[in-house]
């Protein structure tokens, strides 16, 4: 619904600018205003209802960050236990074609020798 919502304002200026445009093309059941306005009320009330799928459910996203400091306890497959490492790990859960996925990298709040963020999408190359 986030989707929808982002998109809603975009989305009633192109369809009032539709009906705004009047021309001789639309016929007669358009010829007065309240006809018009009616009309343009009920499509934004069937944009504002779409049922498609929203943006926000791409399958390719960040959904969590987590900083593991040494001595915590937070196990990754293929990784191990990472509070066991001498220095802290950034770890990034993915949703990339319908799985959840996970990269680590080593942490640094200034980008120097590791990551202060992850990367907004998942990158399979890696």
């Amino acid at each position: 619904m986030k989707a929808v919502k982002a998109y809603f304002p975009i989305m009633v200026i192109v369809v009032l600018a539709s009906y705004v445009a009047y021309d001789s093309t639309m016929g007669p059941q358009y010829d007065d205003l309240d006809t018009r306005i009616s009309a343009l009320e009920s499509r934004i009330d069937e944009m504002a209802t779409d049922t498609s799928e929203p943006i926000e459910q791409s399958t390719d996203r960040l959904l969590d960050e987590i900083i593991v400091q040494p001595g915590e306890s937070y196990v990754v497959d293929d990784y191990g236990d990472l509070g066991e490492n001498g220095q802290a790990s950034l770890v990034c859960k993915y949703m990339f074609r319908e799985k959840e996925r996970q990269r680590v990298y080593w942490y640094s709040p200034n980008d120097v020798f590791g990551k202060s963020y992850c990367p907004e999408q998942f990158d399979n190359a890696e």
